[in-house]
Formats: structure tokens, C-alpha cells, sequence
């Protein structure tokens, strides 16, 4: 088993992340245009500003957020391997949280099968699919990569 094939993705930048941080500088450009008292501009600025750094700095560190090589699979941030003993699926899927859509790579375990030993939201990052199956069949042949489609979730079930 070669090294060649390891699958690694890191977080980046997104459109999800353009938009907030559109929004921290029209949070404070509104703050300026409309006058509000120095004071209150000055929090408003502080406010969207730390809300802006809040989101940019972990997108633009470009952390490994998922690892899938000779000894099994690595979740980043917080980071958590679980060997290919232990993995019978890797499992990637999506929730419908009202509008949104989120979605979600998991790793069902034989023991645990009605479970997921561990899962992540892919937020500010998303699995290439084909370069997941490749590595998976280099380093574990028996374990499928599988998608699950219309998982819908209820704000009760959260």
C-alpha cells in the first residue's frame, strides 16, 4: 500500500463564508451611512468585526478536515482516527434543516451498525467522491462508500 493514493481535503473559503463576511461589511458600512452615534458605530463595527475574524481565520488556516490513508480515516478540528478495523461504511449524506441543507460524512461501524461511530459536517469543505472511493478501495477494498439521499430531519430530532 502506497502512500500515493492518501485523500486529504482542507477547510477553505466558500460561498457560504463570502456571504457572511459580505455581511459583517454591510453590518458596518449601514452603521456608518446612517450616522449612528459614534459610540454605537464603533460596537457595530467591533461586533461585525470579531464576527468577520470569527469566520475568516479558521477558513483561511486551511485545516486538514478529513484524512482517509493506510491506517483508516481522520476527522480534523477536532481531530478523531478511527481505524478501517473498526469502519464497516463510510457513509455521506445530507440533512434538511428547514431550508437549508446541510451536509454530512459519516463512518458506520459493525458493532454499531444502527449508529455512526463518527460524523462531521461538511462545513466550508465537500468530499470529491470519486478521489474518496479510490482511496478507500487502495487502502480498505470491503468497505463501500455509500450515500444516503432525502434523510429528513426534524428540528425535534436535533
Amino acid at each position: 500500500m502506497g502512500e500515493s493514493v492518501v485523500y486529504q481535503v482542507h477547510r477553505g473559503f466558500s460561498a457560504v463564508i463570502a456571504t457572511q463576511l459580505l455581511i459583517c461589511v454591510a453590518g458596518v458600512l449601514i452603521a456608518v451611512l446612517i450616522k449612528l452615534p459614534y459610540w454605537l458605530t464603533g460596537l457595530v463595527a467591533l461586533c461585525f468585526g470579531g464576527a468577520a475574524l470569527y469566520v475568516a481565520i479558521p477558513a483561511s488556516r486551511g485545516e486538514p478536515m478529513l484524512r482517509v490513508d493506510a491506517h483508516g480515516v481522520t476527522f480534523g478540528a477536532p481531530e478523531l482516527r478511527v481505524s478501517w478495523a473498526d469502519i464497516e461504511q463510510i457513509v455521506l449524506y445530507s440533512r434538511s434543516l428547514g431550508t437549508a441543507e446541510l451536509h454530512y460524512i459519516g463512518l458506520r461501524g459493525h458493532v454499531t451498525r444502527d449508529e455512526l461511530l463518527a460524523s462531521r459536517a461538511m462545513n466550508d469543505w465537500r468530499v470529491d467522491r470519486e478521489r474518496l472511493v479510490e482511496a478507500t478501495a487502495e487502502f480498505a477494498p470491503d468497505v463501500p462508500v455509500v450515500e444516503l439521499k432525502g434523510l429528513v430531519v426534524t428540528d425535534q430530532q436535533v
